[in-house]
């Protein structure tokens, strides 16, 4: 796989199994994002339009502003707001500088769609984390 988008994509737990085509795919999609440490990338309350994956560095997660956990390289955020169509359950700060993968709601959805192990995979952790809120 010579695409490094792909590459990374590849080392996320939750693309494991997928084949390179199926990878340079969501790379086509997915934005990489460079981001210092203090960026606020979504805010408990708000509507929800991206879903990221952690390459490197790591995201401190906060309900009603106590820190629940710390997420790194290989997790994911986000998807609890596109896939239930709400708001976001939590606010997502960079501990660290990070470099992040995000894709637009509509590419995620799209992914989701055509995607049947990543969609289990996604609800998974969806269901995981509503019943592990404050």
């Amino acid at each position: 796989m010579t695409n490094p988008t792909a590459s990374a994509l590849g080392r996320v737990s939750l693309f494991s199994g997928l084949d390179a085509h199926e990878l340079e795919v969501i790379a086509d999609v997915a934005q990489e994002r460079q981001v210092s440490a203090g960026k606020v990338l979504t805010k408990q309350g708000a509507p929800g339009d991206e879903f990221f994956l952690i390459a490197d560095g790591e995201v401190e997660i906060r309900q009603n502003g106590r820190e629940i956990r710390r997420l790194g390289p290989g997790d994911h955020l986000g998807e609890i707001a596109l896939v239930l169509g709400g708001k976001r359950t939590a606010t997502a700060v960079a501990a660290q500088p990070s470099r992040l993968y995000v894709l637009a709601a509509d590419a995620f959805m799209a992914l989701l769609d055509r995607q049947p192990r990543i969609k289990a995979k996604v609800m998974t952790t969806v269901s995981e984390r509503m019943r592990h809120r404050g």
